[in-house]
This record gives C-alpha cells, sequence and structure tokens, in this order.
C-alpha cells in the first residue's frame, strides 16, 4: 500500500508541478519610441545588440541590476541595463524573466536602436547613445483597476501616506535594494492597500526622488478610488493594490536559544529489556505512524500543488481579462490604409507610416454606388467656374453645384505629396462612408477619373465657422450666443461620435473652424477626414509619424514639435477652438508666430482682456455667462501643455451644463 500511494503522488507531482512553475508575466510594457533611429538587419549595431541583450540576460539576476555596453565604433556603440523587481529572490526569481524580456525586445521594437521593455518581474532598455545615471522623462503608462466602493476617502488617505513613507525608504541610501520599497498599510476591517515603488539603480538619490514624486503624483488625478494601478515612466514606476503581489522580504532568522545542559545520568535501574511481544507491537506502531505520516504529508503535497495551480489559472483568467483592459485604455493606433488590411479584411498595424504603399484600394469597389462621373460633376459645377469657387484649403479647392437640383459641394483635389492625391480620398471616402451622425459633414459621392480626384458633399450655405467667427465684413450679430452655445455642443458632439461612440474609434487630425461647416440652420458639420486615422479604443499612446499633417495653430505641442499625435491632440484643437468662439480673439495665430507658443494656456491667462466675446450683436443672460465661463475653464484644461493632464471629450461634455434651450442629449 505505501509504495502504491507513493507512485501515484509522484505521477501527479510530476504532472501538475511543471503547470505550476511555468513562467507567466501578467504584464509586457514595450516602449519603442525613445528614438527613431533604426538598425538594418545583420548590421554591425544588431551583432553589438545581440552581444549585449546576452549578457544583460546572464549578469542582472546575479544582483537584480546590471550595465553594460558594447563598444566598436562610433555609430555601432549600443548602452543597457537590465533591472530585477526588488522584492524576488536572485538569482532564480529574476532570471527566466530577463531571458524572455532579452529574446523578445527586438520581436517588439524590430530594428529600433532604442527601445524598452517591462515584465511583471524585470526590466530591460538599450539605445545607441549613454543614457545611464540621465533621468529619462517621456510618456506615463496608467494600467488600473476598478474602483472601490467603499471607505473610499479612507483609503485614498492612507495609500497617500504609504506611498509618502516608501518613497523616503527608498531613497534615504539604505533601502535594500537600492531604490525600491515595498508596504502595506490598513484601511478598514476588510480592506487594506499593498504598494510597491522602484528606480533604476543608475540614477542619482535626487533623480529617484524626483522621477518618484512625478508619478505619485498622478495616482489621485487618474486612479482616484481605483483598487488597483500601476504607473510606469522611463526610469522608475509605482504599483498598488488592495491584495498582496509582491513577495514580503524575509526578515533575518531569529537566534537560536543556547542548548541546554545534558541531564545528569540516571541513578535508576534501567528497565528491563521489552518482551517479543512488545517489540512486535511496538515495531507495528511505528510503522502505521511512518505511514500515516508520509501518507498525509503526500496529500498535503498534493493539495498544496493543486492549489497552487488553481490560484495561477485564476490569475491567468484576470491577466486576460486585465490585458483587455490595458488594451482599452492603450491600444495602438491603426493606421488607415489598404496597405494595412489583412487577407481576411481586418486591420493590421504598421510599423511606421513611411511604409505605407500610396496604391490604390480595392476597398474603395465596395463603395461604388457612390462612384460618380466626372461630366456629370463638370456640368453641375457649370465647368468647375470660379465663380463657383466657395473655398481653397491645402488638398485643394471646393466648388458649389447642383447635382440633379440637389445642393452640392465638390472637392476638387490637387496632388503635392505622397500624403495627399488618390489615397487621400480613398482614406476619406472609405471613412466617411461609415460615419453617421448630425454633427458630421456626410459623403455624397466620389470620381476617380484618370488625374481627376473628387469627392462631393452636401453643400454647407452658411459656408465654415472661422468665416463667420473672423470675417470683419459680417455683421456683429452673425452669430448671437445661443447660436455660438449651439455650436459648441454639436461640435462636442461629433467629436464625441468620433472618440468614443463609433465602432472604429476616429482620430480627427485637423481641428479648426474652417472644418466646422455649418448648414441653412447653423448646425455645425465637422468635415474633411482626409488625414484622420482609426484607433482601437477610447485613450491611445502617443505615436510619432515623419510627416506633421494638420494646421500649424491648432497643433498641440507635442505634434507640432516632436511630432507625436494621440487622441489628446484632438483635444487640445478643440481647446483652442472653444475659446476663439467665445472670446472672439484668434489665439490660433499665437501658436503661428510667436516663440513662446509652447505653452499656449499661460500666454492665454497673462493676455486674455474680456473674457467674452463684446462684439456679439445679443448680450447673454446671467445663465448663459455661466455656462460661457464653464467652457473657459475646460477650454484651458484642454490646451494645457502636458497631454496628459487634458480631459477627455467625455470629461468635457460631463463638466459642461448647458441650458434647457440647448439640451445636451447624445444622438
Amino acid at each position: 500500500m505505501f509504495l502504491q500511494i507513493s507512485k501515484i503522488q509522484l505521477f501527479v507531482i510530476l504532472l501538475i508541478l511543471p503547470l505550476s512553475t511555468a513562467y507567466y508575466s501578467y504584464y509586457e510594457i514595450a516602449d519603442c519610441e525613445y528614438g527613431t533611429e533604426e538598425y538594418t538587419i545583420d548590421s554591425i549595431y544588431q551583432g553589438n545588440l545581440n552581444l549585449l541583450l546576452s549578457s544583460l540576460s546572464k549578469s542582472t539576476p546575479i544582483n537584480g541590476y546590471f550595465e553594460d555596453s558594447i563598444e566598436s565604433s562610433g555609430i555601432n556603440k549600443v548602452f543597457g541595463h537590465g533591472m530585477c523587481r526588488g522584492d524576488l529572490d536572485l538569482p532564480d526569481g529574476c532570471s527566466e524573466c530577463l531571458e524572455i524580456v532579452a529574446s523578445t525586445i527586438s520581436e517588439l521594437c524590430p530594428y529600433k536602436k532604442n527601445a524598452g521593455l517591462m515584465h511583471d518581474k524585470c526590466f530591460l532598455r538599450y539605445g545607441n547613445l549613454n543614457f545611464f545615471g540621465k533621468p529619462t522623462g517621456g510618456k506615463i503608462v496608467n494600467y488600473k483597476l476598478d474602483n472601490i466602493t467603499t471607505d473610499r476617502e479612507q483609503f485614498t488617505k492612507v495609500r497617500e501616506q504609504l506611498f509618502s513613507k516608501l518613497l523616503v525608504e527608498a531613497t534615504n541610501k539604505t533601502s535594500s535594494p537600492p531604490f525600491f520599497a515595498a508596504g502595506e498599510a490598513f484601511v478598514s476591517s476588510n480592506l487594506s492597500v499593498f504598494a510597491l515603488l522602484q528606480c533604476t539603480r543608475d540614477l542619482s538619490i535626487a533623480d529617484c526622488n524626483t522621477c518618484l514624486k512625478e508619478i505619485i503624483g498622478f495616482i489621485p488625478i487618474y486612479s482616484t478610488y481605483s483598487i488597483g494601478a500601476m504607473f510606469v515612466d522611463q526610469s522608475c514606476f509605482t504599483i498598488h493594490s488592495n491584495e498582496i503581489f509582491y513577495n514580503k522580504l524575509s526578515p533575518p532568522p531569529p537566534s537560536l536559544p543556547p542548548p541546554s545542559p545534558p541531564s545528569p545520568p540516571s541513578l535508576l535501574s534501567p528497565p528491563p529489556p521489552p518482551t517479543s511481544e512488545a517489540k512486535g507491537s511496538s515495531m507495528s506502531t511505528e510503522k502505521i505512524v511512518m505511514i500515516a505520516s508520509i501518507s498525509g504529508l503526500g496529500l498535503l503535497m498534493i493539495m498544496f500543488i493543486l492549489g497552487f495551480y488553481l490560484l495561477r489559472k485564476k490569475k491567468r483568467q484576470q491577466q486576460r481579462m486585465s490585458d483587455n483592459e490595458l488594451q482599452r485604455e492603450f491600444p495602438p493606433i491603426i493606421h488607415f490604409s489598404d496597405a494595412n488590411r489583412g487577407k481576411d479584411g481586418s486591420f493590421q498595424k504598421l510599423p511606421s507610416e513611411k511604409k505605407i504603399k500610396n496604391q490604390r484600394s480595392s476597398n474603395i469597389t465596395t463603395f461604388e454606388h457612390l462612384s460618380l462621373s466626372f461630366l456629370d460633376l463638370d456640368r453641375a459645377t457649370k465647368h468647375f467656374s470660379p465663380n463657383n469657387m466657395v473655398g481653397e484649403g491645402s488638398f485643394g479647392y471646393v466648388y458649389k453645384g447642383n447635382l440633379n437640383g440637389r445642393q452640392i459641394a465638390v472637392k476638387r483635389l490637387t496632388i503635392k505629396d505622397s500624403l495627399q492625391g488618390e489615397p487621400q480620398l480613398e482614406k476619406e471616402v472609405i471613412l466617411l462612408a461609415g460615419l453617421q451622425h448630425k454633427n458630421l459633414c456626410r459623403i455624397v459621392g466620389y470620381c476617380i477619373e484618370e488625374d481627376e480626384m473628387l469627392l462631393v458633399y452636401d453643400y454647407m450655405p452658411n459656408g465654415c465657422l472661422d468665416k463667420k467667427l473672423f470675417d470683419c465684413s459680417l455683421s456683429k450679430g452673425a452669430l448671437t450666443w445661443t447660436t455660438k452655445l449651439n455650436i459648441i455642443e454639436g461640435i462636442i458632439k461629433g467629436i464625441q461620435y468620433l472618440h468614443e461612440d463609433h465602432e472604429r474609434k476616429v482620430f480627427h487630425r485637423d481641428l479648426k473652424p474652417e472644418n466646422i461647416m455649418l448648414n441653412e440652420e447653423m448646425t455645425p458639420k465637422i468635415s474633411d477626414f482626409g488625414i484622420s486615422k482609426f484607433f482601437d479604443a477610447t485613450h491611445t499612446h502617443a505615436t510619432k509619424t515623419e510627416n506633421n499633417v494638420g494646421t500649424w495653430g491648432y497643433m498641440a505641442p507635442e505634434y507640432r514639435l516632436c511630432g507625436h499625435f494621440s487622441i489628446e491632440c484632438d483635444i487640445y484643437s478643440l481647446g483652442v477652438i472653444l475659446l476663439e468662439i467665445v472670446t472672439g480673439v484668434r489665439w490660433s495665430g499665437h501658436n503661428n508666430s510667436r516663440p513662446d507658443s509652447n505653452n499656449l494656456r499661460n500666454y492665454i491667462k497673462t493676455n486674455l482682456g474680456e473674457k467674452i466675446d463684446k462684439n456679439v450683436g445679443e448680450a447673454c443672460t446671467v445663465e448663459q455667462e455661466k455656462i460661457l465661463s464653464d467652457i473657459l475653464r475646460i477650454a484651458m484644461l484642454c490646451v494645457e501643455y502636458d497631454p496628459d493632464l487634458r480631459p477627455t471629450i467625455s470629461n468635457i461634455r460631463d463638466y459642461i451644463k448647458f441650458s434647457n434651450n440647448s439640451t445636451f442629449e447624445m444622438s
């Protein structure tokens, strides 16, 4: 019986053990935007990089941190460091993580000379410039869980106190390992906070303190009541949760008491030797106890391993859910072009915009019912008469026309660069054909014949918002306050539809008064989607483009100066538009001409005289003045220099309380 039980136990242990000890990362955060430079396949740099990654994966787990460089010639130098999370047992707790990271970073950031990758247990970064000891700013990744429902205020207070305590511990020169601290704090009988923070060890104490303070400051803003969140900078990170997620560092073993002196020999005579019957009984009892003990121990081992396996399986299921949340929080930008459509018609990610081919899309044939002949459009516009020209944009001219009794606007495209022409037209047709909202311009049709490329829309008799705001030839009463508020309301509705309500989220990239058309009822219609992008969720990390397209005065500073665009760039443009509608001042001109244009918000605060446009024909009511003040406040947040501080379109909608005459019902 004993041998039989042992075989079963051994079989179960061998069966389950590989499943319970296999490496699994609960998150994978790749940052391929440290720089724009790329290396080529089989180049000297790639060879040096492979040597460096091998060195980091082997050496980092020994002490938890390692930095190295491989140098051959100037342009092929590569520097890198790796770091293990401070609560891990070394080297075993980190070695497999570093091996995985070192082997996958080149796949996640192909051909990048600068990149970083963080897993739940380790971090690795490399680059072609020496970054050791230089704190690296950059995007903050916020990965958060659900909000708590009880003890909210106490939770945030305790969390703040805990992070303050850990910050001191991590930067007081005595932390072990350096620049690391973890701990917990009691909130209530059924709620605690567990937190961890860490810097890369190449930083100075002051730089580590600065890095951690910055991201700790983001926690109450972006994860106010979240039961768990992670903020990752390129040089430090913080994690907190209502459940313990780290390994508690083992305290030093207690000193053993001195051995007691041996007992003096007994003066009593020894007991008589046991009889043969007693010997048999004793051996039988010992055997039973031994079998029972081993069997019980084996059963406990099986229960422990099964429990560990089930717990790990549960965590993997939770991770899959968390991964979906993370994708929704920080989705990749999807480039909208036929060149990145898969065989199944789904959109695929591309490494960079410059690799998109400018070729005719077969997908436009899906919308053949919108195809119009050039001859019909030529007649409709009276042969594109100058008298019928009603507008001019960066992509061509706009003509008024009459097609079978329908008033139309025909945009005749001109080819000026690789982003325009046929690919641009195809983008706009495919995108607009799928957008249905009363505050978006509706496409009537398109035409591609020989060298002619045209887009056809419903005609907007009141022209564009820019003309109504700034054309001196118009009377003061061209826009009343009631009309202005209705226009603001419509613009916000349209942007919310693009950012959040449409199945394929849309990033406009060129919001400005010239691209907001007004119909006969002064209803705003957002237009000009030729450079728009699709993305996957309600928030997206910044992505770099080689071609800055859009209108300079309405571009967010990170896009205008560095080429980084994200959904927050649309919010910045909206903020400039709202400020111009309310104040009657063309603030976008400041971005065009002044050297300090990087911070439009500070300039407006300094130079804003009358907060509300006094050139409007009618006086605003007390209720309208309050609404306009709210709009000004939220608009100033929209033009924050830091994109992470800008509100979402939902925040804007919720903040502005329109009057009963301007019901804000989403459509």
